[in-house]
């Protein structure tokens, strides 16, 4: 619609139609994609044979729950990547809500940790978020997997954000595995409290406030049994302690510690944000470029991104050696300076420690948004002429 609005001047604009432009955009999509007719709602929407399967004939959609279910949900993968799922011991979990279809609540993806990369392996568009809806569709696919593989889905270790809905019902259904929710999502919370609280001023300009901040955002690397403490008694920080430590009467705080420390994957090594989910649903959403989608177009999208993505690493497990990833390095390096930092810790003096641990990990943030700058800046140079080289050779010609 924005396609085919541009470069029309403002008095034109008033007096089309916009409501019948896009229907007839729509019925030209749908002719040239050869997409079914038929209402696409929860409670309407009928699959054909034909979008069920990949061209090869395996299976694309693995689970309908049915018009009749009114949480109704679509499971979606490959053969390839359900047995890289069913073996995989690290696991992630994230929603995304651009790319849903219409009358669709989310998009609901798990990923695979693969050669210490996070790789899509299940997506699932779901008509509601409930706790109950999470649960039938994690029942639905271990029963798909005993039934393929003969192998129980078992994983060790399950990383989320801190949806309740969701965090329930994995705690429900793998009740042996550790569960944490993403240290990205665990910082943005103290940042989304200091604006709520009207203290954005004050966490600039007063050193001391920022520092004990970052200190409890360094809690997380710090070990789970020694959380809290001095910590407790600073004074401002009643919310932190309250939402992540303990209540003032001693009861149990709105997220246990548990969930958001992550000293011990830390020092082991295992991812510990879901950062790299987001940036899969950041360029799945670049891909479709609107801001709402028919079924069709949804079910088209993920069945050439999981083809895609299941041929990759068919062709990569059929090599030899697989080199590693630069980014791949660039991470290991950077875990093994933050495992440095939680290991210096004596086990006396809290917030020393915290403070090594402090300066780490901004020092790696800097790090990390100085190089996804100039990755940004890289593309735009792309898209605006060329290769990179071309246009550093025009820059250094052109001074």
């Amino acid at each position: 619609m924005n396609e085919a609005m541009s470069g029309v001047v403002e008095p034109v604009i008033a007096v089309i139609n916009t409501s019948a432009l896009r229907q007839a955009l729509e019925r030209r999509k749908r002719k040239i994609n050869c997409y079914p007719r038929g209402k696409t709602n929860p409670d309407s929407l009928q699959i054909p044979a034909e979008w069920c399967k990949f061209q090869n004939g395996d299976p694309f959609i693995f689970h309908d729950s049915g018009a009749e279910d009114s949480g109704r949900f679509i499971i979606l993968s490959s053969l390839f990547m359900l047995e890289k799922l069913v073996y995989g011991r690290t696991i992630a979990m994230d929603g995304t809500f651009k790319t849903r279809p219409r009358k669709w609540e989310q998009v609901f993806v798990i990923h695979v940790l693969i050669n210490n990369r996070f790789v899509p392996a299940v997506s699932v568009i779901m008509a509601k978020r409930s706790r109950a809806s999470y649960l039938s569709v994690l029942q639905q696919l271990r029963e798909i997997m005993e039934g393929r593989f003969q192998v129980v889905w078992s994983p060790t270790l399950i990383l989320t954000d801190f949806e309740l809905a969701q965090r329930s019902a994995i705690l429900n259904h793998f009740p042996v595995a550790r569960h944490r929710c993403c240290y990205f999502h665990f910082a943005q919370a103290m940042q989304r409290w200091i604006q709520k609280v009207k203290l954005d001023q004050k966490y600039r300009t007063d050193v001391l406030f920022n520092e004990y901040i970052g200190l409890f955002r360094a809690l997380a690397f710090m070990s789970s049994a020694i959380c809290g403490g001095e910590i407790r008694q600073r004074n401002g920080l009643s919310w932190h302690c309250k939402t992540w430590i303990i209540k003032e009467d001693g009861t149990s705080p709105r997220f246990l510690i548990d969930i958001w420390n992550h000293s011990a994957e830390a020092m082991a090594g295992n991812p510990t944000t879901t950062c790299a989910l987001q940036a899969w649903h950041r360029s799945i959403n670049a891909a479709t470029r609107e801001r709402s989608h028919s079924m069709w177009k949804c079910l088209k999208l993920f069945k050439t991104e999981i083809g895609v993505i299941s041929r990759n690493l068919c062709i990569q497990a059929s090599s030899f050696s697989v080199p590693e990833r630069s980014a791949s390095k660039v991470q290991r390096q950077k875990q093994e300076r933050l495992q440095q930092s939680i290991r210096t810790f004596s086990g006396t003096d809290l917030i020393s420690g915290l403070q090594k641990i402090t300066r780490t990990l901004r020092n790696l943030e800097g790090e990390t948004g100085e190089s996804q700058r100039q990755a940004a800046m890289a593309q735009e140079e792309m898209n605006n002429g060329g290769s990179i080289g071309n246009t550093r050779r025009r820059r250094s010609r052109n001074p």
